[in-house]
């Protein structure tokens, strides 16, 4: 608030000092001595001449004073210009800074999801590895299974094959059987040949 009431009240001072001090000179334009004369031209005497010579050297010296504060306060203002452009560099500096506080950690975000996707890639690498080991192990269990399948199949054909055996040795138990009693019906036959 205060550099723009700064802004607006220096350039208007420096107007009036320079319509003060330069347009109507203190003695310079109009002379107060010189233009117009007092006492050349006019025709006042000497002493007049060097009073008004006096008087006009005072307006000299009063018009450099008041260039001097003309620059005076031009220097003010273009000090304060500077030193309001020294605070929007600054400002502007503050800005471009905290711009790139933002990116650095808008960085540091993105490695963070990039170490999160990695992680993530790694746990999905880890998850496929022990499907691979999981489908080892089903295919070792189909192994065993299958070798299980294969011992009930010999188991069934020794089974069998004792069935078989067993089937036989009865097939002997009854042809000895039958030649048992084959022999006996002849021994008894014989007997009764010889009793008749």
């Amino acid at each position: 608030m205060n550099k723009a009431i700064l802004l607006i009240v220096l350039p208007c001072i420096v107007a009036i000092a320079s319509v003060y001090g330069q347009q109507y000179g203190y003695g310079q334009q109009y002379g107060y001595g010189q233009q117009l004369g007092y006492g050349q031209q006019m025709g006042y005497g000497q002493r007049n001449v060097a009073q008004y010579a006096a008087y006009a050297a005072n307006s000299q010296q009063a018009v450099k004073q008041a260039k001097l504060f003309n620059y005076l306060l031009g220097g003010l203002y273009f000090l304060n210009l500077f030193n309001f452009t020294g605070n929007r560099i600054a400002a502007f500096n503050s800005y471009r800074d905290a711009i790139d506080f933002h990116c650095y950690a808008f960085n540091f975000h993105h490695e963070a999801f990039d170490f999160k996707h990695d992680a993530y890639n790694f746990r999905h690498d880890a998850f496929d590895f022990h499907l691979e080991v999981f489908d080892f192990h089903r295919d070792v269990i189909d192994l065993h299974l299958d070798a299980f399948d294969f011992h009930l199949d010999a188991f069934d054909f020794h089974h069998d094959a004792f069935g078989f055996n067993r089937d036989a040795v009865g097939f002997q138990h009854d042809a000895f059987d039958f030649l048992r009693e084959a022999k006996v019906s002849c021994i008894v036959s014989g007997c009764f040949e010889r009793v008749s």
